[in-house]
């Protein structure tokens, strides 16, 4: 028998990998860019908490933020992802429930992730951290005015790239704007959960203000011993 064009005569052709092989590899291969979006976080929070604290610093922290983002773009919008994605898609019943479900998640991640323009993902990151930096300078100065078009700035570039994820998807920009932070939830479903707060909380607040049993506060002012308030906080976390 005549072999396939391009194999080797007398080749033994490999099975094919099952769905839950592909899943691994998967798992395996998003695995990097998952320790880079930890690196990226580990950097904000640095800028924020550590950092000697000055433009210089941190108009080069959010050139290096942008840099990070641009990476991660690429590593999880690489064409293999959805190579994989696909081989797992033929057959996701042989994942067991827990990966089932992570792998909806990756599967998400990917579409939604391959509409964003890696520039705009940078602008986002490069952004966030000039953010902190005015906020920073606005809360000093107590003038909102320093850090007012940065603010308006952030809200448009998350509203760009939440349109950009929905794709042709019909739904409010809230609504996908939330889901990074709480997938499946809904703008509606916010309105519904803080208008029943509001309800029950507004006259209860009215009520305890009113109150002539007012409790004490002493605890909340004064000056405490810092090796006090360290023993406290490790009390009330650990």
């Amino acid at each position: 028998m005549a072999s396939a064009a391009g194999e080797a005569p007398g080749a033994v052709q490999s099975p094919p990998r099952t769905s839950e092989e592909a899943y691994n590899e998967l798992v395996s291969t998003l695995a990097v860019p998952k320790q880079l979006e930890r690196v990226s976080a580990v950097i904000h929070w640095d800028s924020m908490v550590t950092m000697p604290q000055n433009d210089v610093n941190h108009q080069q922290r959010a050139l290096q933020s942008a840099a990070l983002a641009g990476v991660i773009h690429e590593k999880t919008t690489d064409p293999q992802i959805g190579g994989l994605i696909a081989e797992v898609d033929a057959g996701p019943e042989a994942l067991g429930e827990w990966s089932a479900a992570n792998f909806r998640l990756m599967k998400k991640q990917y579409v939604e992730g391959s509409r964003v323009p890696e520039a705009l993902e940078k602008r986002k990151a490069q952004l966030g951290n000039e953010a902190y930096m005015k906020w920073a300078k606005a809360r000093e100065a107590s003038d909102f005015s320093i850090f007012e078009d940065t603010l308006s700035e952030c809200f448009e570039t998350a509203k760009e790239v939440a349109q950009c994820k929905m794709g042709d998807a019909e739904m409010p920009v809230y609504t996908k704007l939330l889901d990074d932070f709480e997938t499946g939830m809904a703008e509606s479903r916010i309105n519904e959960l803080f208008s029943t707060v509001q309800t029950a909380l507004v006259p209860l607040i009215a009520k305890v203000l009113a109150s002539k049993a007012q409790p004490d506060t002493s605890a909340l002012h004064g000056t405490f011993p810092l090796d006090k308030q360290e023993e406290l906080n490790k009390a009330v976390v650990l």
